[in-house]
């Protein structure tokens, strides 16, 4: 994502699977209409650290592209943009399933500890990234962020940081979620109205 961004107040619910407690007051179990059964799953191959490290927290989040031929990886404790501000690893995978480190970055001006990677979602076409930065203090101490990354073949670019419009300190707003074509980006703060928690869905624009 590149430009400005607004924010989009209206977010419809499509629907939501019944909890336990609510099926069984109802006497009937909930049914499974969200759900698919998957018969056979291959193994293709494992992603690891090319230079591992105790504590990295490699794969703490993973975001694959539609075709599954990209895969990133975060590393909220890995080195590559400072040491322990967490990191992550681009790959690509060829059709026997094998990876290959095509590049790493780190957070673009955090602070030890600040977990950059902590979550991470991809466009279907794997040219733009979201991650989540838990403990950021760009302008208030600890309250996330956001930075978007388009993905070259051997870079990635940033294009824009965002805060939450009115920033709280230790706030959660470093949840993404990004549509298939990468022009909608939504995130999750579950800290906000007493933990209440809201999503906050942007558009590119």
């Amino acid at each position: 994502m590149s430009g400005k961004v607004k924010l989009d107040a209206l977010v419809t619910k499509l629907g939501e699977y019944p909890g336990r407690d609510a099926a069984q007051a109802d006497g009937v179990q909930p049914e499974g209409q969200y759900f698919q059964t998957v018969t056979s799953i291959t193994k293709l191959g494992t992603l690891t650290e090319t230079v591992p490290a105790n504590a990295n927290r490699f794969g703490q989040s993973v975001a694959v592209n539609g075709n599954g031929t990209l895969i990133a990886v975060g590393a909220i404790r890995g080195d590559a943009g400072g040491l322990d501000q967490g990191c992550v690893h681009v790959y690509s995978v060829n059709s026997a399933g094998l990876p290959t480190l095509l590049y790493s970055f780190g957070s673009p001006g955090g602070a030890v500890g600040c977990q950059f990677g902590r979550a991470l979602a991809m466009s279907a076409d794997g040219t733009r990234l979201a991650v989540g930065e838990v403990y950021s203090g760009a302008t208030v101490t600890n309250a996330g962020r956001v930075h978007l990354y388009t993905l070259g073949a051997t870079s990635a670019t940033l294009t824009s940081s965002l805060l939450a419009p009115t920033p709280v300190a230790n706030a959660g707003f470093f949840r993404v979620a990004v549509s298939g074509d990468g022009n909608t980006l939504a995130v999750g703060d579950n800290t906000l109205n007493s933990s209440q928690g809201v999503v906050r869905v942007y558009l590119r624009v």
